[in-house]
Parts: structure tokens; C-alpha cells; sequence
């Protein structure tokens, strides 16, 4: 039951390693302006923050289940999902394929990735293939780093 706990802690603090490594390295050092965080870099981070505590909260509520196992499996999962959702988010979010939208809301059927990985391999994957393939995948069509 504590290895579950340790590893599902692990998994959630390398998603804000690599958002927060993706940010100082990306827009502080290289000076990619699509990758800064703006005026508001700490609620963008309060943000992240708590979605990782959402995460933790759910873990909690369901933690006899056998889908929170993280293991060699699941991070190639995660891998896979977060580069198959950047790249479907920058096909139409980009300008790849035009997708029609009204005003502010956008078709973004990228989605079903996160969904289905997380549905198919355990909510550690689906919530890391959101949350890293939504932030390549933003800063692959020039939006900024929006998570």
C-alpha cells in the first residue's frame, strides 16, 4: 500500500518537474516567448498545483484499486499518450487542419487521447498524457504555455 502511495507521489511530482523544467528552460534560459509564463506565472503554476492535488485526491478515494500501479508499462504509456496528444493538438489547434469554431470555443477532437489512456491504462497515464501533451502540444502551435 506504500509503495502505491510513494510512486503515485512520484509520478505526480515528475509531471510539475518536467512543466516546471519546460518553463525555466524553454522561456527563461532560451528565451522562447510562446514558452514563457507571462504576467500571472504563479497561478499558472497554482493551476498545475491543483491538478496534481485533484489527482492525489482521487488517488485517495480509490486507492485499493489496482489501476493506480505506476510501473516501466505505464510510463511508456504516458510517453506515448502525451507525444500522440501534443502532436494531434498542434494538427488542429495549428494550422494543419482548420477546424471551424465560434468566438472563443474550439473543436479540439485531440481529447479522446487523454481520455482513452487514462480509461485503457489507469488515471496516472490519462492525467500525465493530458497535462504534458496539452503543454507541448500548446507550445507546438504558438499559443504560449497555457496548462
Amino acid at each position: 500500500m506504500k509503495n502505491k502511495l510513494v510512486g503515485v507521489i512520484i509520478a505526480l511530482l515528475v509531471i510539475l518537474a518536467i512543466f516546471l523544467l519546460l518553463v525555466y528552460i524553454g522561456g527563461n534560459v532560451m528565451g522562447v516567448e510562446r514558452l514563457m509564463t507571462g504576467e500571472n506565472p504563479v497561478l499558472r503554476f497554482a493551476f498545475v498545483v491543483i491538478g496534481l492535488l485533484i489527482a492525489l485526491g482521487v488517488y485517495y478515494g480509490t486507492k485499493d484499486s489496482p489501476a493506480w500501479e505506476v510501473g516501466t508499462r505505464q510510463v511508456v504509456w504516458m510517453a506515448i499518450g502525451a507525444a500522440l496528444y501534443a502532436v494531434f493538438s498542434w494538427l488542429f489547434n495549428g494550422t494543419v487542419f482548420l477546424v471551424p469554431s465560434i468566438s472563443q470555443v474550439a473543436l479540439r477532437p485531440a481529447i479522446a487521447i487523454p481520455v482513452f489512456f487514462g480509461y485503457a491504462f489507469g488515471p496516472i497515464v490519462g492525467f500525465f498524457s493530458g497535462a504534458v501533451g496539452n503543454m507541448f502540444g500548446d507550445a507546438l502551435t504558438g499559443f504560449g504555455l497555457y496548462p
